[in-house]
């Protein structure tokens, strides 16, 4: 019912020229069949990577116009039996696939994760259920890895999730809803947990209130004007239970897009349900901080340590 995973092609910008194939040892799997995504919904154009900036030598794309929602699978050479969800950001406008997607997935492979980079519908692509649209992926994406993970020689109970910005919202809210039923399901796939084992959420949105959440996101996922309920609703500190996995929040104090509130108060509503928390704040770092070299650059050998210790590996507790 799945396509066939496939080397992915050449990519290409809006100018129109071949772009270098990032790798070829990168494989790609949809995440829906061909027919369960609904007709004449979503963008009205092909899928768009353009290039937003190329500073010193490290290309950076954004990918908009999302209609076929799948995960980018990177192997490592010496697995360890665990997987990472990679869940870029982008104010759920597009997806900043380089820095937090394919370069995230390279240093989690090289540590020995399976790592396996999701590219979710964006929810303002003209999708009737725009609110759901980035979860529904994201659960289905859970639900699809643990149901393959023989093929990956993973442990099904050790599939993390690793999220930055508007991705770690979609992280948080993943964490947060536990099963709900957010589409219908599909196949026998549907029939496993999409609770991850753990989350790591970086510079992350988290709140949808006005005064703390990022305005870009909540405008592309809940509307121009949503109402107060909607924005607690999908506000992720509110929905935290005693069931939430343990999560890892890294934010810069000096971060001015997304406010450093927005990991203290989602720490706060853990603790209250004594969830398991690692908090790092940094004095610099601002926003998007991954691959800079600034006081924050040390967040991800942080990770990898608390991926391994007995917070999260529960068969060691």
């Amino acid at each position: 019912m799945f396509a066939a995973a496939a080397a992915i092609s050449p990519l290409v910008m809006r100018s129109g020229s071949a772009l270098a194939q990032t790798t070829a040892d990168f494989t790609e799997v949809s995440l829906w069949p061909e027919a369960y995504l609904p007709k004449g919904q979503g963008p009205s154009s092909p899928e768009l990577w353009v290039e937003r900036s190329n500073k010193e030598g490290k290309v950076r794309r954004a990918i908009t116009a999302i209609s076929r929602p799948r995960l980018i699978v990177v192997r490592p050479q010496k697995p360890n039996g665990a997987a990472v969800m990679v869940v870029p950001g982008g104010s759920y406008a597009f997806l900043y696939i380089d820095k937090e997607g394919f370069e995230v997935a390279k240093w989690l492979a090289a540590a020995g994760f399976t790592a396996f980079i999701l590219l979710y519908r964006l929810p303002g692509e003209g999708w009737s259920n725009q609110e759901t649209v980035p979860l529904a992926d994201a659960m289905r994406a859970i639900r699809l890895i643990r149901h393959r993970s023989w093929r990956y020689g993973i442990d099904p109970e050790r599939v993390s999730i690793l999220g930055f910005s508007a991705g770690g919202h979609l992280c948080g809210s993943l964490a947060t809803a536990g099963d709900a039923p957010v589409y219908m399901p599909v196949d026998d796939a549907d029939n496993l947990s999409a609770r991850p084992a753990s989350a790591g959420l970086i510079y992350p949105v988290i709140s949808m209130k006005p005064g703390l959440g990022h305005a870009g996101s909540r405008s592309h996922l809940l509307g121009d004007q949503p109402i107060g309920q909607k924005m607690t609703e999908f506000s992720v500190e509110e929905r935290v239970k005693e069931v939430n996995p343990p999560m890892f929040l890294a934010h810069a104090r000096d971060d001015t897009t997304v406010s450093v509130d927005n990991s203290l108060v989602l720490w706060s509503a853990l603790r209250r349900f004594n969830i398991p928390c690692d908090l790092h704040l940094f004095s610099t770092g601002g926003h998007g901080f991954v691959g800079k070299y600034i006081t924050a650059s040390g967040w991800p050998q942080l990770f990898v340590d608390w991926l391994n210790s007995a917070a999260v590996r529960h068969d060691e507790t």
